[in-house]
């Protein structure tokens, strides 16, 4: 179930809230009536979106949101104003809120954009972390691999480069080639092979299987096309040198 911490000092407010939210929104509503204690329960428990009053005694939406956004970067806020405060309305997204909805007219349809606000944020935080999880997992992959590999994106800058190809490269960081193309980190006649061969798969839309030899080296070079969700093309690599089982 979905937890969510909301603050107002409306106890009255807090309290329909709290009860249309779990009855029609299936949601878990925990309350406070001040921005010290709501921090309090945030320190003590996890919560999947936060709900604010902006007109508070001691600290206001705002400072409680600065003061959230310091404790968790990522966690969904939602700013709840007077009628006619657009201007907070501002402030709080400029300061890292993720929505705001105004007090004011028929409670039924405040409640209803709450709860779906709510599940609409909680959805965009959960794809987030686990587009971020795949990440992680995907370059822990690359990693541990013994061979170059590396993915570019349809313009052919470096998306990502794993740990094998940034020592190849003298990079202080994997992080340093993203954005820039073989013409910036490898030498002229190799970086315009790799272009050519690229734009063949781009146009072709089929893997490249070659053998070349650099620096005295032999290396077998795979590449293949990918198609990203965005339905653009880029291009995975993988390089591997071969020297020592070509001693001839």
């Amino acid at each position: 179930m979905t937890r969510v911490l909301y603050i107002d000092d409306e106890p009255s407010l807090l309290t329909l809230t709290q009860l249309y939210l779990k009855e029609e929104a299936d949601l878990d509503v925990e309350i406070a009536t001040s921005a010290e204690d709501g921090l309090d329960l945030l320190k003590k428990s996890v919560y999947d979106a936060i709900i604010s009053d902006y007109d508070m005694p001691d600290l206001d939406g705002i400072d409680f949101l600065k003061m959230v956004r310091a404790y968790d970067l990522t966690i969904p806020f939602i700013i709840f104003t007077g009628k006619g405060r657009e201007e907070v309305a501002i402030e709080a997204l400029n300061n890292g809120a993720d929505f705001y909805i105004q007090k004011g007219g028929d409670p039924r349809t405040i409640f209803t954009e709450l709860a779906n606000a709510i599940s609409h944020l909680v959805r965009r935080r959960q794809a987030e972390r686990h587009a971020l999880q795949i990440e992680e997992h995907l370059v822990a992959f690359l990693n541990a691999l013994p061979d170059i590999a590396y993915i570019k994106g349809p313009d052919l800058r470096y998306l990502l480069i794993n740990t094998a190809y940034q020592k190849y490269l003298g990079l202080s960081s994997a992080q340093d080639a993203v954005g820039r193309t073989d013409e910036e980190l490898l030498p002229p006649s190799f970086a315009l092979q790799s272009r050519s061969s690229d734009e063949t798969i781009l146009t072709r839309k089929e893997p490249i299987f070659v053998q070349d030899n650099f620096n005295g080296k032999t290396y077998q070079i795979q590449k293949f096309p990918l198609s990203f969700p965005s339905g653009t093309i880029g291009i995975g690599g993988i390089i591997r040198e071969i020297s020592d089982h070509n001693p001839g």
